[in-house]
């Protein structure tokens, strides 16, 4: 019995010293870790909407549409030379395996000027993380606002269609449906 007990006290011991081991690296990696997805997020920013030159998380209108709109995230402005330039959100939808986030960067009239989805961690590796290549993104580049957002399975032939990833409907799916969120909730925040 008292051989149990001494194992059971230096387990105990072991785990303690392992959970305090944890918290302060924890403690020590957190504000690093929050610094570098800041940093991405303004180089993602800046990618998508490249004539701003300042951007700012804007909680007032995230939350004007919070209530409406779940799925968006967060709510970033644009400026460019102190003058509201655009706006940009983050939004997560749910793919095939799971959540899959957009930024959308839109200018200061509705049109989309790009996307970059940062997370589809849970798509099928090889189909549906293709939504995070470069080909399927720039799909999205320069989309009017009064242009009908669709997906197609051919090629395009008009502005606002989204050619499918092959075997990854669902995945192709979730990123078109993030960015008709994002431009129902830029004309609630405008009022169009």
């Amino acid at each position: 019995m008292k051989r149990i007990l001494r194992l059971g006290a230096v387990l105990m011991v072991v785990c303690a010293v392992a959970a305090i081991a944890l918290a302060y690296t924890n403690r020590l990696t957190e504000p690093l870790i929050r610094g570098r997805v800041a940093e991405e997020t303004q180089q993602a920013l800046r990618e998508l909407l490249p004539d701003a030159d300042q951007f700012a998380e804007a909680p007032e209108l995230f939350s004007r549409i919070t209530a409406q709109f779940p799925e968006i995230q967060k709510v970033y402005v644009a400026r460019t030379k102190g003058k509201v330039s655009g706006v940009a959100f983050l939004v997560t939808t749910t793919g095939y395996g799971g959540p899959v986030t957009t930024l959308v960067g839109l200018d200061e009239g509705g049109t989309v000027r790009g996307i970059k989805v940062v997370s589809a961690a849970k798509e099928t590796p090889g189909l549906g993380t293709q939504v995070m290549e470069d080909w399927f993104q720039r799909q999205f580049e320069n989309i009017p606002l009064d242009a009908q957002l669709s997906l197609v399975k051919g090629p395009p032939k008009r502005a606002g269609e989204v050619q499918a990833i092959t075997s990854a409907t669902i995945s192709s799916r979730a990123v078109v449906e993030g960015v008709r969120t994002c431009r129902e909730a830029f004309r609630a925040l405008m009022g169009r």
